[in-house]
């Protein structure tokens, strides 16, 4: 074994939240180790909000991975619909192409399987043991971890909350060049399925099905052919083509974790919470995920006297992007209403009826609130503008502060947005827009 290295920050995982996260803290100068394995080889749907992501996060590699962008289509409740585009992307050369962005920003990447990571009982850091492929092994210590291994990441307890158990079966196929490459979901009696089919023949069907009817291992292929077997259009993308390989099996239930946050330790990804994939695309949250972390992290590590409110900013992020999937996730189903009393669909359609318990609800008026925030790439806490729509607040409509807005409205109703802008020190174009804005929430004139 290679002896120990120190290092500011540990990640452990090599997926999109690592590898962004990994390239976002080393370019901020925090010497930073990342420790994975990339994903297996399949093929993935990407959105055009990905890419937006991938290029906010600096991840030039990555972007330029997503040229593949395809038609998207729908055949929901019997019906056929054009949805948009999306880029189809190789998973390997995806992460192929992250890893290179983390590594060009300085980050340590070292690709092997993370077999332990130990908080040190001398130091109160972590350190992350790393199984190389040819046998070897290195050593990372560390005063910060990032727990990016998805949901293979060791759990503190049960799931706070949990959706359905559901099970991902994809498998590839070989065959003629199709007239177009295309991409789409279509529905079935008892799950619904992803397809893709690439301009040189590669075809990729992923049914989605309820782990409790998925046999073991030398079942599935026989599973997977049965189930598509129900849906016609899974066979008329198929066509002519040949499977290839086995069938691989991902678990895609939707889930959040025990609450693990600790001093020197945060969940991203997966590792933190996942979606059901009708609900929305689970890179997209990944990269957003890395982005909420980098002002946590930095919080945590440059200010631990604001820890608790950096905490406190992610895990009602966390609560909130969880539930918001739910609830798309259920209309999405809703929508399906022929097999509406076979299990699969009853199961999706009913459950996290509950509202979400976080963030707590908008204060009397003037619905301002002192609540977490993003700041000059820190955690602080500011008086915000909170709404039945923004319960979590909104500080500013372009860089125009709203709280100190409603201060000014309040102690000088008549003053036009000149005067205003003058005495918060802003333009009055960026008052005029947040004066709409607040207008349009109701908000103006103030109750007395």
């Amino acid at each position: 074994m290679a002896a120990a290295a120190e290092r500011d920050i540990l990640i452990a995982g090599g997926g999109v939240a690592g590898l962004v996260l990994a390239r976002l803290l080393a370019v901020d100068g925090w010497r930073v180790t990342l420790a994975g394995l990339p994903r297996a080889a399949a093929w993935e749907g990407i959105s055009p909000r990905v890419v937006e992501g991938l290029r906010r996060a600096g991840c030039a590699e990555a972007e330029a991975a997503c040229a593949t962008v395809v038609p998207r289509s729908g055949r929901w409740n019997g019906e056929l619909h054009a949805a948009n585009v999306e880029c189809l992307v190789e998973r390997p050369l995806f992460d192929a192409a992250l890893w290179r962005d983390a590594a060009a920003a300085g980050a340590e990447v070292i690709e092997g399987v993370t077999t332990a990571t130990d908080r040190t009982a001398d130091d109160g850091g972590w350190r992350l043991t790393v199984r190389l492929p040819d046998g070897g092994g290195r050593h990372r210590s560390g005063g910060f971890l990032i727990e990016a291994r998805g949901r293979k990441a060791p759990k503190a307890g049960p799931p706070r909350w949990s959706g359905p158990h559901t099970v991902a079966l994809a498998r590839a196929y070989d065959g003629p060049p199709p007239a177009r490459a295309e991409s789409g979901v279509t529905a079935m009696p008892d799950g619904w399925g992803w397809f893709a089919v690439l301009a040189d023949g590669r075809r990729l069907v992923q049914v989605f099905a309820d782990a409790a009817e998925v046999p073991p291992r030398d079942g599935l292929s026989a599973f997977h052919a049965a189930r598509v077997a129900t849906a016609p259009d899974l066979l008329a993308w198929i066509g002519d083509a040949r499977p290839v390989g086995e069938v691989s099996a991902r678990d895609a239930t939707p889930l959040i974790t025990a609450e693990a946050d600790a001093p020197g330790l945060l969940r991203i990804g997966d590792a933190a919470f996942g979606i059901d994939p009708l609900s929305g695309h689970g890179t997209y949250e990944a990269i957003g995920g890395a982005l909420i972390a980098r002002p946590v992290v930095a919080t945590l590590l440059r200010r631990p006297a604001d820890s608790a409110l950096a905490l406190q900013f992610h895990r009602e992020r966390v609560v909130d992007a969880f539930h918001r999937h739910a609830l798309a996730g259920r209309a999405f189903y809703r929508q399906e209403t022929r097999w509406a009393d076979r299990p699969f669909w009853r199961d999706r359609t009913g459950w996290d009826e509950a509202p979400p318990p976080a963030p707590p609800p908008p204060p009397p008026r003037p619905l301002v609130a002192e609540r977490p925030v993003i700041e000059d790439g820190v955690i602080v806490a500011r008086r915000v503008v909170v709404t039945a729509q923004h319960r979590r607040g909104i500080l500013s409509i372009d860089d125009g502060p709203l709280a100190p807005l409603l201060d000014a409205v309040a102690a000088a109703p008549g003053a036009g947005a000149a005067a205003l802008a003058s005495g918060l020190g802003r333009a009055p174009a960026q008052v005029d827009k947040a004066l709409a804005w607040l207008a349009r929430q109701g908000l103006l004139p103030l109750a007395a």
